[in-house]
């Protein structure tokens, strides 16, 4: 299978502009640093993305990976995009796995 280029999904995903306010769907948090992704998926977008900057200022987000990049080079580096929305709970578990397994593991 032939890998999604991160750069392209980010372009497209902010060309949608696709809001986040009390939806479901999958999300992406890319740093512009170092053009790593990481990828998730929730309920409630607008809260999921509270609670990753919550935990990230907190110093005590379960990411490790993510937690060094946001105390190397701050939350400005970090761009939280709505990749898709997506409203039945199976299909974000399935639409999360989809994104993960066909992104270049040296981009997660």
């Amino acid at each position: 299978m032939e890998k999604l280029n991160i750069q392209n999904l980010i372009q497209e995903a902010k060309e949608k502009k696709l809001t986040f306010s009390k939806i479901a769907g999958i999300y992406a948090i890319y740093c512009v640093e170092n053009e790593k992704i990481y990828i998730g998926h929730s309920q409630r977008l607008d809260t999921r993305f509270s609670q990753h900057r919550a935990d990230l200022k907190s110093g005590k987000h379960v990411n490790v990976y993510l937690q060094n990049v946001y105390n190397k080079h701050g939350l400005e580096s970090l761009e939280f995009i709505v990749i898709e929305h997506c409203k039945e709970a199976a299909d974000r578990f399935l639409r999360e796995k989809f994104y993960i397994e066909s992104i270049d593991p040296k981009s997660l």
